[in-house]
């Protein structure tokens, strides 16, 4: 019968893409692909703090680790900790390259001067000189070989490549856990894959390296706790290099790290699965080490006072914890919408569109998985989201007497970007979905994900080639990008790494779907693809 055919044809594709290592490696090279893009369209400094986040790169790759700062007084009263290091010339002076449009929407990026090409080493500053060392020893090495412009792109696309390999491990979690609903997950991962963390994953910034561990913690935790038979000790080592290198990004990485796995803990963590879990030694020893690492994290933080070392804001001084209360609450909604995306220096906004449209598909997914999740994975869902609102509040409420009003929605995406994940896992465990809603659901995603990220790169094409606002193709013909590549180039590459990210997500969902027959019941291809051998541990899985 031809439908025979197409079913088996379906089963040998699902079987290929269904496989661990054809999931890394398609999820590898077009998350890589994606940021890359971002990477490349955005100017040199045009992502925030870049500049001194580059200098902080820079002196450690020549030597210099210091991390003692001055408190330095600004005007309005307020104070800036400032770490002196060593860097050649031409770092020395990047604060001045986004200086003439940061904050200027309407300014082309052409204005901002060139970066020199060689000069001896001198004295430098830096506001993040206590933060931790390991993004600056990861990407700053470029600088001892290359001259400063093409290093600061090499030094980006190292942490599109750390950040990518993340995501891609986080990705085979997924297809060893439950390799018949992968597509389902998979959707719940590319909702996670905001424009805003995508832009900061390309960047010299440690807070997208920071998303994308984060990731990786929310899917390993996940796979650990709410799959059937023991885990694997690669999934185990995924789980613990990805939460390792989260908790040494960012002074407040190790406690969103902690608050990661008890989210899933809370949701997916049953009792009986938790006394199976501490019988083995590999976890064991795993949750050891992980213990290790978020204290020695969190004490490095106190002993350098990176939390409380930083840019003073605005109500410092304001003892009233219930002011700082209501000025975050005004700001939730700005928050909520740069996780999505306020690009740039916060100056860039993305179409309404493209905002409203990822908020609904998030919203779809959710509600979807509180309909057909059990409760406990209510439970966990609910309290992510909790979690996602709240955060920032708490954060202000607590340091605000210190430091003022100074958070930005990009420092709560570690735990955001678990609501997706979540309800992509919580309807991919369900006995109670319906695998035409989820497959439909999912395809909804992968148009939302790859048309946004095109809406997303446009807009920064515009808004750095001629200023916003603008038309649609205002890019065209604006002569030679701030980029190694042209504005056109730029633009024919955001065309085609958003119908990648498209097609990566949507052509497992069309053979998930095909292989299905369109109905509830499982045929021989899905029977195939949901019973396997679980690498390295000799057991069988039934992902049913």
């Amino acid at each position: 019968m031809p439908g025979a055919g197409g079913g088996r044809w379906a089963g040998v594709i699902g079987r290929t893409l269904g496989s661990p290592r054809v999931g890394w490696w398609s999820a590898f090279c077009v998350i890589f692909a994606l940021t890359a893009t971002y990477s490349l369209i955005s100017p040199l400094m045009a992502v925030p703090d870049e500049p001194t986040h580059v200098i902080r790169a820079v002196a450690i790759a020549h030597g210099d680790l210091a991390s003692r700062f001055r408190t330095v007084p600004l005007a309005g009263g307020l104070t800036e900790p400032l770490t002196d290091v060593s860097v050649p010339v031409p770092f020395a002076g990047l604060a001045g390259v986004p200086a003439c449009f940061a904050f200027r929407p309407e300014q082309p990026a052409s204005c901002s001067p060139a970066i020199p090409d060689h000069g001896p080493m001198v004295r430098a500053t830096t506001y993040v000189g206590t933060y931790p060392p390991t993004f600056y020893l990861l990407v700053g090495w470029p600088s001892r070989l290359l001259s400063p412009r093409p290093s600061i792109y090499a030094m980006r696309l190292l942490a599109a490549l750390i950040g990518a390999a993340l995501l891609a491990s986080g990705a085979r979690s997924i297809l060893e856990s439950r390799r018949r609903d992968a597509a389902v997950l998979l959707s719940g991962l590319g909702l996670a894959l905001t424009p805003a963390t995508v832009f900061l994953l390309g960047s010299v910034n440690p807070n997208g390296l920071e998303i994308a561990a984060a990731c990786g913690v929310w899917l390993g935790a996940l796979a650990i706790a709410d799959s059937d038979g023991p885990p694997t000790r690669r999934l185990l080592l995924r789980f613990l290099v990805a939460l390792a290198l989260m908790v040494g990004l960012r002074p407040l990485s190790p406690v969103l790290a902690v608050g990661i796995v008890a989210l899933v803990a809370i949701g997916h963590l049953g009792a009986a699965r938790a006394r199976d879990l501490l019988r083995l030694r590999p976890v064991l020893l795993t949750a050891g080490v992980a213990v290790m690492a978020v204290t020695a994290a969190e004490l490095r933080a106190i002993v350098s006072h990176s939390s409380t070392a930083i840019i003073t804001s605005r109500l410092v001084g304001t003892h009233d914890r219930w002011v700082f209360f209501h000025e975050s609450l005004h700001q939730t909604r700005e928050w909520g919408l740069q996780l999505v995306g306020r690009l740039g220096w916060l100056d860039t906004p993305l179409p309404s569109i493209v905002v409203g449209s990822w908020a609904a598909g998030a919203g779809l997914l959710v509600a979807y998985a509180l309909v057909v999740g059990s409760w406990r994975a209510r439970i966990g869902l609910v309290a992510t989201c909790a979690a996602a609102v709240v955060l920032p509040v708490v954060a202000e409420m607590a340091s605000g007497p210190t430091v003022g009003m100074g958070w930005q929605g990009r420092y709560g995406l570690p735990v955001a970007v678990g609501v997706p994940i979540l309800s992509g896992w919580t309807i991919s465990r369900s006995t109670r979905q319906h695998r035409a809603v989820a497959v439909t659901l999912g395809a909804v995603v992968a148009i939302v994900v790859g048309v946004g990220h095109l809406g997303a790169m446009v807009r920064l094409l515009n808004r750095y080639a001629v200023g916003l606002p603008s038309g649609v193709f205002s890019f065209v013909g604006a002569g030679r990008g701030t980029s190694p590549l042209s504005w056109e180039a730029l633009g024919v590459a955001a065309m085609a790494v958003s119908a990648l990210t498209f097609a990566w997500l949507v052509v497992p969902l069309a053979v998930d779907g095909t292989s299905a027959g369109g109905t509830d019941e499982p045929g021989v291809d899905d029977v195939e693809l949901d019973l396997r051998v679980r690498e390295g541990s000799g057991s069988r899985v039934g992902v049913g």
